[in-house]
């Protein structure tokens, strides 16, 4: 695209060498800003691409973890129901078991469960509600350890991938 004085028309009038070099060299400059800007653009759209790709990785990998969570959810109260049930079942009125529980720090009895690495405490059901025999407690008590495990697990699975999420490139806003 460069313009040569002869390539200029007659009917312009005369336009000196010297104003002609300084327009070439302008449109030169322009050029390759040009060139300049378009391969930034295409490296951003490039980088823009990479991001969402990798954003949509995450959002499948935490819909996945939803639902394997909430599988897991599902199985574990079906599986405490079923122990409420036959707990229920097997309950005859027997009194001679001492009910569950454990003294807190201060020395009071508690009828709490503690989730490891948590502060707040997970309550039973049921524990008022009479003595129970030790096997259908066991089995309640089980199902509810093994509740807050897969809990904390699928949380220490979140939080991981938030970090990750966090990290990206790019931040999306919803």
């Amino acid at each position: 695209m460069c313009l040569a004085y002869q390539d200029l028309p007659q009917e312009q009038g005369q336009v000196l060498p010297s104003d002609l070099s300084k327009l070439q060299h302008r449109v030169l400059k322009a050029e390759a800003t040009l060139g300049q800007k378009e391969e930034e653009n295409a490296a951003l759209r490039e980088q823009l691409k990479q991001s969402e790709a990798k954003w949509s990785e995450y959002e499948a990998k935490m819909k996945a973890m939803e639902e394997t969570w909430q599988k897991q959810m599902a199985s574990l109260q079906m599986s405490l129901a079923a122990a409420k049930k036959n707990h229920a079942a097997g309950q005859d009125g027997r009194l001679d078991t001492p009910s569950p529980g454990y003294y807190d720090s201060e020395g009071t009895l508690s009828m709490e469960t503690r989730t490891p690495g948590a502060n707040t405490p997970v309550k039973l059901s049921n524990v008022g509600a009479g003595r129970e025999s030790n096997g259908n407690l066991n089995t309640v008590s089980h199902l509810a350890k093994e509740f807050e495990q897969r809990k904390q697990s699928f949380d220490d699975d979140a939080k991981t991938s938030w970090r990750l999420n966090l990290g990206s490139p790019l931040q999306y806003e919803s």
